[in-house]
């Protein structure tokens, strides 16, 4: 059943990405903040980098997030809080316009050995649900 939920967020998504508006649609944006679990230390909280991808899917995201995390040496585990951002603009001096679409939260076991990392769906939020939310992960470059 969560796996259903979990599609369904990235349809509901995928269909609030206007494509035809003045600015065209770039690609999607990706804010990660992770509490990071390493071998005999205490857990940390740290900002991945932005991640840029074309298209919104589940198999993309957690491929591009592994990727990530495989960077920090002994990283074990990790809890993923996931913002969405839909990025439209040119490449003149209109400039970039982003657009919050939701946001997803993750958990990912097994980082350490690649072949057998899991990770888990907890919950999404849109857009929609969240009138209260005001500020976002700042953007890590």
């Amino acid at each position: 059943m969560s796996r259903y939920k979990e599609e369904y967020t990235y349809v509901k998504m995928r269909r609030n990405v206007r494509k035809t508006v003045l600015l065209k649609f770039k690609h999607y944006e990706l804010r990660v903040k992770a509490d990071i679990v390493i071998a005999n230390q205490k857990p940390f909280e740290s900002i991945l980098p932005l991640i840029k991808i074309k298209n919104l899917r589940r198999y993309f995201i957690k491929e591009e997030i592994l990727f990530e995390l495989k960077k920090i040496k002994g990283c074990k585990e990790a809890d993923l809080m996931i913002e969405v951002f839909a990025v439209y603009g040119v490449e003149t001096s209109i400039g970039e316009y982003k657009r919050y679409l939701g946001e997803l939260d993750f958990f990912m076991s097994g980082v350490d050995t690649y072949e057998q990392a899991t990770y888990s769906y907890k919950k999404s939020f849109a857009y929609f649900q969240q009138p209260e939310k005001s500020s976002f992960i700042p953007e890590r470059l």
